[in-house]
């Protein structure tokens, strides 16, 4: 069972979308930061491991910049909304997807 006190914190943050926006920004600037450590890290040792982590990384942390965006501002689309969309328009092919 989920405690009150976490329901509650949840509620809160989700009836104000810019809360989420700062938590989303927060996370996206701790993915900036290690992105760039990592980076560093991937110069210095000549690593392409490292340098596709960094990749992988500012995309990430690309996707939390549009959806703190989406939130904050109230327009277009936030990505949990579009992967709602998708799942409504085809519900089959993201249970099979989900479930196997």
């Amino acid at each position: 069972m989920i405690p009150a006190t976490l329901t509650a914190l949840a509620h809160a943050v989700t009836a104000f979308p810019q809360w989420s926006a700062i938590v989303f920004a927060v996370a996206a600037g701790i993915l900036v930061v290690f992105a760039a450590w990592i980076l560093q890290q991937a110069l210095l040792d000549r690593d392409p491991l490292r340098g596709s982590l960094v990749v992988i990384l500012a995309g990430l942390a690309l996707a939390l910049c549009y959806e703190t965006w989406a939130l904050w501002t109230g327009q277009g689309l936030t990505i949990s909304r579009i992967t709602a969309q998708a799942y409504e328009q085809h519900p089959a092919v993201w249970l099979s997807l989900l479930s196997s």
